[in-house]
């Protein structure tokens, strides 16, 4: 039961916090009806958050037609901390630092010769200390995106970069004592178009077109990652074509498409 109240508590914390993330400035009253909690539960978790300075307080919001008492409005802190993206492209790193609540603080770009993982971490590290030493806040965690397959946070293949058996993930964490995700690219323009979109998206394929092909899948608004993180990887796929003499009694079809 202990453990069943704290995922419960947990899941009810995310909840209400994204919900101020992408709709902020936003009331108590009007994250109780968005994520289906009663006033006092999330009153209780966003003072939590207030206590913390995760999240402010953002002046009064406008009365209802029938008057009545302003509602008081809660934001993400912008000067909580701030957050790092890195995008692991085709022989590039492009790495973007940004505060807690979205807003751009800064960006870098660098293009390498070959595919030596080793090399783009030291240009991350170089990044990263540079970003410490210009932002006031805190660094809070880093998120990789990869082109390639990833699985419990771990890259299976990439086709991009010899991994050399490195466990990326870990070896960024502990050099800069944060939390590290990695996750494939296609997957988080699904992410981004499930959670930020203007209509409400809970069945959607977003296709990534570049140096090779991907896809992120959204099914009954969650992310399918498929077997080990293979769902998607478009790219992996082995296509053969047949002539259709040879096939003429067994099928139709000119060509057949097969998983990897």
């Amino acid at each position: 039961m202990v453990i069943h109240k704290e995922t419960m508590r947990s899941a009810n914390e995310k909840s209400v916090l994204q919900r101020i993330f992408t709709e902020g400035p936003i009331s108590k009253s009007q994250v109780a009806r968005d994520v289906s909690l009663n006033k006092v539960t999330v009153s209780q978790i966003i003072n939590k958050f207030i206590s913390s300075r995760l999240v402010v307080e953002a002046g009064s919001g406008d009365s209802t037609q029938q008057g009545g008492r302003k509602p008081e409005l809660v934001q993400i802190n912008s000067k909580y901390g701030y957050v790092v993206c890195i995008d692991l492209g085709y022989q590039e790193l492009s790495v973007l630092s940004m505060s807690i609540n979205g807003q751009k603080l800064d960006s870098r770009h660098t293009i390498f010769g070959n595919d030596d993982i080793n090399i783009a971490i030291e240009k991350i590290y170089e990044i990263l200390v540079e970003f410490q030493e210009m932002h006031k806040e805190r660094l809070l965690g880093l998120l990789v995106s990869i082109h390639g397959i990833v699985h419990k946070n771990q890259v299976i293949y990439s086709p991009f970069w010899n991994m050399k058996q490195i466990d990326l993930a870990d070896t960024l964490s502990k050099k800069f004592d944060i939390p590290v995700i990695l996750e494939n690219e296609a997957n988080l323009t699904a992410t981004f178009e499930r959670d930020y979109s203007v209509n409400e998206i809970q069945n959607a394929v977003s296709i990534s077109m570049h140096k090779g092909i991907g896809a992120g899948i959204i099914i009954d608004g969650e992310l399918y990652r498929g077997r080990k993180g293979e769902a998607g990887e478009i790219g992996q796929t082995v296509v053969l074509k047949v002539k259709i003499s040879h096939l003429r009694k067994a099928t139709k079809l000119k060509t057949f498409v097969l998983p990897k």
